[in-house]
């Protein structure tokens, strides 16, 4: 019964997966692992092409199922210098229509204290975090609050893998949805 409740939810929908781009190898890992599973039991990794975090649930989703992995850029040019993968669906928050941006500019306003302090760069980066957000079952970070923040906002549970508990549990349940991956492939 757990084992089918876990397929079910992690069969589908959005799951935003970014963080620090000070992560340890430890939780890049770990990042590395979930990013593959999760695409591969047919779950949408959304990531923000930074170095450390991002990259790692990226590379991930790419050797899981490339087609379930977007990544959203707050501008072209945006994050890791590596090369997108062609399969992986490309958001440039930047290009979007101006109505949709201001939608995501007041969400963003809304948990940020110094919103109106920012620069035009740095809004545009939180407009981004936003849509990494939007509509996700769950968020996977690390040592993240852009995204934790908006998250916690908006009803979304995330898992902070900064936390030592957090990242032994999931570390341990990493396993299980491999052993799920495992089943699915026969």
């Amino acid at each position: 019964m757990i084992q089918a409740d876990l397929q079910e939810f992690f069969s589908s929908g959005k799951f935003a997966c970014s963080g620090s781009t000070a992560t340890p190898a430890r939780e890049r890992k770990l990042m590395y692992r979930l990013g593959r599973a999760i695409t591969l039991l047919g779950g949408v990794i959304v990531t923000g092409h930074s170095t450390a975090a991002d990259l790692a649930f990226e590379a991930g989703a790419i050797e899981g199922d490339p087609s379930n992995l977007v990544i959203c850029l707050p501008w072209l040019g945006f994050g890791s210098k590596q090369a997108l993968h062609p399969q992986a669906k490309l958001i440039v928050f930047q290009a979007l229509d101006p109505a949709l941006q201001q939608l995501c500019y007041r969400q963003a306003a809304a948990t940020h204290s110094a919103w109106d302090l920012c620069t035009p760069g740095a809004k545009l980066f939180y407009g981004r975090n936003v849509l990494l957000g939007d509509e996700a079952k769950l968020g996977i970070t690390y040592s993240y609050p852009g995204l934790e923040h908006f998250l916690t906002k908006n009803g979304c549970p995330y898992a902070d893998l900064f936390k030592p508990e957090t990242f032994q549990e999931w570390n341990g349940f990493s396993e299980t949805l491999e052993t799920l991956v495992r089943l699915k492939l026969g």
